[in-house]
């Protein structure tokens, strides 16, 4: 399957980017590599990770306090945000 990111969770993910070159180049990069092997996580095993509604799941980004909210359609998973946990994790909702 393939993965699709939505326009709002390519928003999310170069904002936690720009949040984390500022502090340091290196955590930015870390952070990248944990998110795209959550997506491939996902995309392995879409059905893996915990239902948080009835169309949506959440995966959860190691070392960082992110998550990656997902549906899985027909022929591709539809990643609609990658959120940090303590700012606003319920945005997903209306992306969905």
């Amino acid at each position: 399957m393939r993965i699709v990111l939505l326009a709002a969770a390519e928003a999310d993910f170069d904002e936690a980017l720009r949040y984390y070159a500022s502090k340091e180049p290196e955590l930015s990069m870390a952070f990248t590599d944990e998110v795209l092997a959550c997506l491939d996580c996902i995309q392995s095993h879409p059905d893996a990770w915990n239902r948080v509604s009835s169309v949506a799941r959440r995966a959860l980004v190691k070392r960082f306090p992110y998550a990656i909210f997902f549906r899985q359609d027909r022929d591709e998973i539809v990643v609609a945000a990658i959120l940090h946990l303590k700012r606003n994790p319920k945005a997903w909702k209306s992306r969905l």
